[in-house]
């Protein structure tokens, strides 16, 4: 198994549900974990099945509220899921106030990726998801709206 079909395993496993329901239904999951743990979650953004490949995306995210009230993500991550072919690719992301990096993007309809910040999105993502299930986080809310 490979780095991206263990992503895309392991945030399945976060979600409890096939991914492709996930996205398809547009989901949502919030996740706690107790005193010192920001709360998690994972919203389904996107689902085409129009294409070559069926794709989906996802946002993972940790966040705090900042004293001003803002909500800061630490970090927010875009996620490209393909179920067909049970890979996951982190796409972007973001660390406020200031950080935010691009690994892939869309532009008429065409996948651009840069290789190298793909690959280190990757490393961050599958460390996320270890400490993740370490830290015991819990589902709290769960909706689907389709």
């Amino acid at each position: 198994m490979n780095r991206r079909e263990r992503l895309y395993k392991n945030i399945e496993r976060l979600v409890g549900m096939d991914l492709k329901d996930f996205v398809r239904d547009g989901c949502y999951i919030r996740y706690e974990a107790g005193e010192g743990f920001m709360p998690l979650s994972i919203e389904a953004l996107e689902y085409d099945a129009t294409g070559k490949h069926e794709m989906g995306r996802i946002a993972m995210v940790h966040w705090w509220e900042h004293p001003s009230g803002d909500l800061m993500r630490d970090p927010d991550m875009e996620i490209l899921i393909y179920p067909e072919l049970k890979i996951a690719l982190p796409m972007r992301i973001r660390q406020d106030p200031y950080y935010e990096k691009t690994a892939i993007f869309f532009k008429n309809g065409q996948l651009y990726m840069d290789k190298i910040e793909e690959a280190d999105q990757e490393r961050f993502l599958d460390q996320w998801l270890k400490n993740i299930k370490n830290q015991g986080y819990e589902v709290v809310r769960k909706e689907c709206f389709k």
